[in-house]
């Protein structure tokens, strides 16, 4: 799947969650570092605020009228975005790179939670609360090793 913006794209996006839910999830590959596509919406600026030009459209036999209200703008100073299914896909697009993203991110830090419990664990001989770290640059003068012993490759003393 193409990770540039595109409603065909986006409508076979939806069809594949509604048949799998879990579809999003092997995207992430193919979304990890897109750009996001900003939309730049811009006002609709114009003479007339909330003005509507009346028609009448049909004079009915009972007196009453059909009228067809119109949006009047007058002078038009700028164009507003328009409000659709492309630009508003657009940005659930950039939220889904940027959910995608963060799910990656967070599934990394996890697993390197884990790598480094299990290296502390490692390092500290299963007694992680038993445990301090001392600068001592000579052994048996800065820190006398009563009990235990000194590992001088990893430089780190067991006691």
């Amino acid at each position: 799947m193409d990770n540039k913006f595109n409603l065909r794209d986006y409508y076979d996006l939806r069809q594949s969650v509604t048949r799998d839910p879990n579809y999003i999830d092997s995207l992430v590959d193919s979304f990890l570092n897109s750009p996001l596509r900003l939309v730049f919406w811009d006002d609709q600026i114009s003479e007339f605020g909330d003005v509507k030009k009346e028609t009448v459209v049909k004079n009915n036999d009972d007196g009453t009228q059909l009228v067809r209200h119109e949006r009047f703008d007058g002078v038009e100073f700028q164009a507003g975005t328009p409000v659709d299914a492309s630009n508003l896909g657009n940005m659930e697009w950039n939220d889904l790179i940027n959910w995608l993203n963060i799910k990656y991110l967070m599934d990394t830090v996890r697993k390197l939670s884990i790598k480094v419990a299990t290296l502390e664990g490692g390092l500290s001989n299963n007694m992680p609360y038993n445990s301090f770290v001392a600068d001592a640059k000579k052994i048996n003068e800065d820190l006398i090793i009563i009990e235990g012993w000194y590992d001088g490759v990893a430089g780190r003393g067991v006691v």
